[in-house]
Formats: C-alpha cells, structure tokens, sequence
C-alpha cells in the first residue's frame, strides 16, 4: 500500500515525527526539491544515517552503482543514505529493475531519497517508480501562486529577519513572478541592507534596479578567469554606480559557495548546474574554475569571503573604505597557487 503524499511545507513537522525509508521528490521548482533533500538527509543523520552517498541516472555505468550503492555493505557506516537524482525519470531499463528489486525487501539501514524533475504521465506508471510508491513518501513539488506565494514569502521573509510591509511584499511578488530561487537570494540581499527595519516599496525599487546594473556572473568569472585589469575595472564601475559593498561581498561568498558544492559533488554536476542556475553558456568558464581550485582552495577562499563580509559591514559608517578591502580580497582569489596564504591575510583584510 503506497505512503503519505506532501507538500514541502509539510516535510519538516513529518520529518520530526518520523523518518521514512524512502522519499519521492519530483517537480520543476529547483528551490524546494533541493531543500526537501537536504531536510531529508539532516533529518536522516540525526536517525544515525552517518554516510551520504549521491548518484546520477544517466548510463549504464550509473545503473552498476545504483546497485552496488543498494546492495552493497560501507565499510564506513552501517546506516547509509542514497540520494538519487534521476533526471526526468527516463532511465534505462536496469536501473529500473534494480529499483523494482530494492522495493520487494527495502533495507532498514538504508535511506533511500530519489528526486527528478516533473515526470510525464509514462513514467509515472512505470514498474520501477510504481513500486517505490508502494513504500516510499511522495513529496510533490509545484510552484506556489496566489495566496500560497504570498505565504511562503511572509515566512521566507520572516526566517531572513526582513520585515516586508503588504504592498511591499506585493511589489517583490510581482516582479520575479513566482520565481523561488530569485526571491530567496533577493531576501538574502535585503537581509544584509536592511537587517530587522520596515522596508519600503522605494528602498525595494531601487534595489532591484541595483541588481540589474551589478552583474555578479560577469565579476565572478573575470576574478576567476585571472582578468586583473578587467578586474580592477569592474570594482570601479561598481563602486561609482554606488553599489552597495556589503552585497558584493554576499555575490562572492555565495559564488564560490557553489564552486565548492560543484567540486565536492562532480558526480551531481548536471543536476547542481540546473540548481544554482549556471546555463550552458556559463559552464565551460565555472568547469575550468574547478580545475584550477582544490576543494580545500574553495574552503579557504569561502572562510576569506567571510571575514571580508563582516570587516566590510563594521565599515558601514564609511562605504567607502570598503573597496579597498574587496580589491585585496579579488586580487588574493585571482591567484589559486598562493592560497596558503589566505588564511594569513584573511587575518589583515
């Protein structure tokens, strides 16, 4: 008999009564599937799944893993979590009967999480995820509209510490037209401008136009691409058009944050390029990045991200003093050889 069906904001209080042996996560939102996962597995590692294995549905190569990730015995942890991203659901006819085959006996030391885009009608009735359902909660992700939008950003809002009077909220609606994702990092944006104050429809106005003139992707793959004197350009174009420091800081720090969950995770590339929004067009200049920085260069450079940010927001008295500290920062991220050094001059930014 199939399990529960939710909805994402039903996900936590059902993850604090229980932990499921498998989840279902499908639908074209980016921004709840990917948090439906990662609550999942928190949920699961409080439950004592130590070990995160993550797969992508692809080849036949895939299919052998997806086995052997079922199958298969950790010499690390004796409860394990598989994360598996099927893509659109289209996969191949052996993985398919590993899936059917993990349904009839799932195992107790096996958290099994799988999460897809939204599936058609034909792979809805499939053998493999029909038996999954028999055991597995589904979470079915939409995107919310009307007075389910609204609610979710008066909460979003409220998690943030940003204080969005009606015709504000209302304003920031309307202008990303239900895109989750763009208004989660619009909230993170105003968090950091405006902390625990009102802000006005005028204040949201202008900072949007600010976004529009601030292109972080071009600043980010100038710095990381070695364009010293594009560079150095770019921070004074930005500091005269009166960019805000404190948001260029945030652009870096979340910029590399995906680096890193990129490099960390090369197996889930394709689904984490879809996640964090990086089109094809993008992603040759993001994969010789990650060929350049270690796992531990990105860490290094996230935590100099970090200092920077909070030196930067004891300079708000002076913005002004601020450029400088961001240009030291650019100029020390451009060179991935001398990351040994960061930490030290993280110390004197």
């Amino acid at each position: 008999m199939a399990t529960a069906r939710l909805y994402p904001n039903q996900l936590p209080q059902a993850l604090q009564q229980s932990v499921q042996p498998a989840y279902l996560i499908f639908g074209d939102e980016p921004l709840q599937r990917f948090e439906s996962v990662s609550a999942i597995v928190d949920a699961g590692k409080l439950q004592g799944f130590d070990e995160t294995e993550r797969l992508y549905l692809d080849t036949t190569d895939d299919a052998m893993q997806l086995a052997e990730a079922l199958q298969g015995m950790s010499l690390f942890a004796s409860r394990r979590i598989i994360v598996v991203d099927v893509g659109n659901g289209k996969i191949g006819k052996e993985a398919g009967q590993i899936f059917e085959h993990y349904a009839q006996q799932p195992s107790p030391d096996l958290l099994l999480i799988c999460h897809g885009s939204k599936l058609e009608k034909a792979q809805q009735n499939s053998k493999w995820f029909k038996a999954l359902t028999q055991f597995a909660v589904t979470v079915a992700i939409n995107v919310p509209s009307g007075e389910r939008l609204t609610r979710w950003l008066q909460q979003r809002a409220r998690e943030n510490g940003v204080q969005l009077p009606p015709d504000a909220l209302q304003y920031l609606q309307d202008h990303h037209e239900g895109n989750l994702m763009a208004l989660s990092q619009e909230l993170e944006k105003l968090a950091l401008l405006h902390p625990n104050q009102p802000i006005s429809v005028e204040q949201l106005h202008q900072s949007l136009i600010d976004q529009s003139r601030f292109d972080v992707f071009q600043l980010t793959d100038t710095l990381l691409a070695g364009k010293q004197a594009a560079l150095t350009h770019m921070l004074s174009q930005l500091r005269d058009e009166g960019a805000e420091p404190v948001v260029v800081c945030w652009a870096l720090s979340r910029e590399i944050g995906q680096l890193l969950q990129l490099k960390l995770h090369p197996s889930n590339q394709a689904q984490l390029f879809k996640q964090f929004r990086i089109w094809p067009s993008r992603q040759p200049a993001i994969k010789q990045a990650l060929n350049q920085f270690s796992a531990s260069q990105l860490q290094q450079a996230l935590l100099l991200c970090a200092k920077l940010e909070r030196n930067v927001k004891g300079a708000e008295a002076d913005p002004q003093a601020s450029w400088p500290l961001i240009s030291q920062c650019c100029q020390l991220l451009m060179n991935p050889s001398a990351s040994a050094n960061w930490l030290l001059a993280a110390e004197q930014v």
